[in-house]
């Protein structure tokens, strides 16, 4: 979303992306990135009709997003689309951060897959894993 600056931005930048990995359709394409800024780019320049003219071309099959900011934000995002999926942060150390498992329980009982980044938190979850734990993993 950060290289889109007018509507024919998507077409292009679309056609590159398909271009890149050699097909004529894609099967979950995501808005990356969304937070207020992008968010607000995106209602600007009619991204969700974008995304309704890939679906109706047969470009792609399943729309989503991926979220970088608040709750409120997240579930507006949420409501303004008929959204397949979106990725989120969330592990077990940032409950609350971002979308959260608010955000989770909310796009759940939208019918929306939820995809987890960071589920180690970069890593740091998984180093000095307790010795009751390796050995229970087999470490």
């Amino acid at each position: 979303m950060w290289h889109v600056k007018e509507r024919k931005d998507c077409d292009r930048l679309f056609n590159e992306q398909l271009q890149r990995m050699q097909t004529d359709s894609i099967d979950m394409y995501l808005l990356h990135a969304l937070n207020k800024r992008s968010w607000k780019t995106a209602q600007e320049h009619d991204v969700l009709s974008f995304l309704n003219d890939l679906k109706r071309n047969g470009k792609i099959r399943f729309a989503g997003f991926s979220f970088h900011d608040d709750l409120a934000l997240f579930k507006e995002i949420v409501d303004a689309y008929p959204w397949t999926f979106c990725l989120i942060h969330l592990n077990y150390v940032d409950c609350d951060y971002q979308a959260g498992v608010p955000g989770l329980e909310y796009a759940h009982k939208k019918g929306i897959a939820v995809q987890i980044m960071e589920p180690l938190r970069g890593g740091k979850l998984a180093r000095h894993v307790p010795d009751e734990i390796t050995e229970i993993i087999g470490f």
